[in-house]
């Protein structure tokens, strides 16, 4: 049974990366980093009153017997746990729709930037279950955010810029490699994807600003025929994925 729940996760993560990489490829930048600041703001002040009011009801459901008692810590655990949000389906309708830019940048960068805050809301708190709270254990949980959210960007922007030197230095345009180049794209994201979650970084924020990244400089140093499958082809995997969810 836990070979199976292990297989569903994979499963599901292998989802959303491919969600995430459309995502990225296709982002009006202009709306999300014009909004980045009311956006950090959700996903920190949201992620945080997520972990503490799921914690606390918990805490408090054990206390009255409804439920399992729990130490306060391990409440806050859990809701450190589940307070990561992945609004594909509704991200999805906005997109059918033609949402507002402002409104779309606002429920995509909180879901994105929370998983790195979630993260660190989890192991900071197991660190505080495993040792004593201190005021060097908030500032260690303090820099291990920055440690994340910078590593996973950087990450995601070098990959991104390898490519863009790839394929502009390369010279795929000249012997015509269209489709060549883009199983190449391809293979960027993920790349970035799997080496920040072995770094232990967040997966997610890194293959999303991989493809915000190659959007603005390696789609022009692809051909138009590459351009067109590589648009064609992350837009199929996100529907494909969307549906699969």
């Amino acid at each position: 049974m836990s070979v199976y729940f292990a297989k569903c996760i994979r499963k599901c993560f292998l989802t959303f990366k491919r969600c995430y990489t459309e995502s990225g490829w296709s982002l009006r930048s202009k709306p999300f980093f014009g909004n980045f600041g009311a956006i950090c703001t959700f996903a920190f002040a949201g992620t945080l009153i997520s972990t503490f009011g799921v914690g606390i009801l918990i805490y408090l459901f054990g206390l009255f017997k409804w439920t399992y008692s729990m130490p306060f810590l391990v409440c806050l655990a859990f809701g450190a746990l589940i307070s990561a949000t992945d609004p594909v389906t509704v991200l999805s309708i906005f997109h059918e729709l033609g949402t507002e830019a402002d409104l779309y940048a606002y429920v995509f960068g909180e879901s994105v930037l929370n998983d790195a805050v979630a993260i660190v809301m989890y192991k900071t708190v197991l660190s505080f279950i495993t040792g004593p709270i201190s005021d060097r254990g908030i500032f260690e949980a303090i820099s291990f955010f920055v440690v994340i959210f910078v590593g996973s960007f950087s990450i995601g922007a070098m990959a991104g810029i390898l490519s863009a030197l790839l394929f502009k230095y390369g010279g795929f345009q000249e012997k015509e490699l269209g489709i060549l180049e883009s199983c190449l794209v391809v293979l960027f994201p993920y790349l970035a994807y799997n080496v920040a979650d072995a770094l232990e970084l967040s997966g997610i924020v890194s293959i999303l600003f991989a493809g915000i990244t190659m959007k603005y400089y390696t789609a022009p140093n692809l051909s138009s025929q590459a351009q067109q499958i590589t648009t064609s082809f992350f837009q199929m995997l996100s529907k494909l994925s969307e549906t699969f969810v």
